[in-house]
């Protein structure tokens, strides 16, 4: 494949039709009864004997992806949020020596009223913005890295009246339909460094802490399993834009180096298929009988600093009859060997629709005909969905309490590998 080809970030198939859209892909399953499929990567990943654990440790095959990346590329973007998988991104690339041309963050102070302790801020400005300038000024190897800040405030006001959103939004976006995702796929198109740098030809990879690796074990079976998740990095609007001049690469989930990624598979698997009930401590690994019974696929919980947040699994695995789940903070102790569990960071948003990080948008008493076409659409969204297959859409019934307007939106397709 050509380091450029959209196709390398997945796409939809039904029967013959193919669409980097999901909700394409959809509505074309109306017409002919046939099933959505999602490929990703399939011709690489399937000829791979996921069986095989590949020597090494992590960090070395952390490091041979950091080596790969830099190789490739004339100019490299690390979009670095302070997050566990970012974080051990940025470290792959620190601990071996690595230039890295630019760190970069997005922010919203501008539609917060400056506020930095908010949702999505304060991750930024007590995590991820002090690392990268400590990073810069203190070691030489990165004293001429460049590192940027963006304000998505204007980006996302303004993206919901734009015409080409008008009636397409959706198509434009996967499992991640807030309007923070699409707003960082249009940062390459208004950033003037970037516009020189393609201009100059040189070859500027943007680079995605995707994703985190989810392993579960089922009929005495163990599988890696792939959720197209990855609008989050790159969206459909990237891929069907398709400009040569822009790369991405997620650093985990890559077809070049899979054994990154099977590597990291056989670690969870080795570790979640000898855990004891004493081992659920509810941070690290749960049991349903410890906390009660296991209604949806998300758990509020508390983070280290007390607030609620959303918190989702990286694998399942039943031993000895009893079920276990594995949480954030045990899958970062078993892979990411450099990450501190105090960092601040803003976890992931309760809504996929009405994120955290965008609720100062919806909550804006100033007038925005784009929120009334997004609630309108995603109105329409909801019904057309539901009505083609209800099997591809998931809601949570309505918590008002919550500040949440609405929490539902693409049920996820996968993709697994026996390991």
């Amino acid at each position: 494949m050509s380091l450029n080809n959209p196709d390398r970030f997945g796409f939809y198939t039904v029967g013959d039709f193919k669409t980097y859209s999901k909700l394409e892909a959809i509505e074309h399953r109306s017409v002919g009864h046939k099933p959505v499929e999602w490929h990703f990567n399939r011709q690489q990943y399937e000829v791979i004997d996921w069986t095989q654990e590949p020597p090494g440790s992590l960090e070395f095959w952390y490091a041979e992806r950091a080596r790969q990346i830099r190789e490739k590329y004339d100019y490299i973007v690390l979009w670095y949020s302070g997050g566990a998988d970012s974080h051990n991104a940025l470290m792959s690339f620190v601990k071996n020596n690595i230039f890295i041309d630019e760190i970069a963050q997005f922010h919203n102070l501008q539609s917060v009223n400056e506020d930095k302790k908010s949702w999505l801020n304060e991750e930024v400005f007590a995590t991820s913005a002090p690392n990268t300038q400590q990073l810069i000024e203190t070691n030489p190897v990165y004293r001429n890295t460049k590192h940027r800040m963006v304000d998505l405030s204007d980006i996302q006001t303004n993206l919901l009246i734009n015409k080409d959103n008008k009636w397409d939004y959706f198509y434009q976006v996967g499992k991640f339909l807030s309007p923070n995702t699409l707003a960082r796929s249009y940062l390459r198109e208004t950033i003037t460094d970037y516009q020189i740098l393609f201009d100059q030809g040189k070859s500027v990879c943007f680079i995605h802490g995707h994703e985190k690796p989810h392993v579960k074990s089922s009929a005495n079976q163990w599988y890696f399993v792939f959720r197209d998740s990855l609008d989050n990095a790159v969206t459909p609007r990237t891929q069907m834009r398709n400009c040569p001049w822009e790369h991405d690469e997620l650093f985990y989930w890559s077809d070049s180096l899979p054994q990154l990624i099977v590597k990291q598979a056989h670690v969870i698997k080795r570790y979640m298929s000898q855990l004891t009930p004493d081992m659920a401590d509810n941070i690290h690994v749960y049991t349903p009988c410890t906390i009660g019974p296991l209604h949806n696929s998300s758990l509020p919980m508390l983070n280290e600093h007390g607030k609620a947040v959303p918190t989702f699994f990286c694998g399942q695995s039943i031993v000895n009859n009893i079920e276990y789940r594995l949480l954030p903070h045990g899958l970062h102790r078993l892979i990411y060997p450099d990450w501190v569990p105090e960092s601040i960071v803003c976890g992931k948003p309760a809504s996929l629709a009405y994120s955290n990080r965008d609720l100062w948008m919806f909550n804006s008493s100033a007038p925005n005909i784009g929120q009334h076409y997004y609630n309108n659409g995603l109105v329409h969204l909801r019904q057309l969905v539901k009505q083609t297959n209800p099997d591809y859409w998931w809601e949570h019934k309505f918590n008002r309490s919550s500040g949440i307007p609405y929490m539902g939106g693409f049920k996820e397709l996968t993709q697994q590998y026996q390991i």
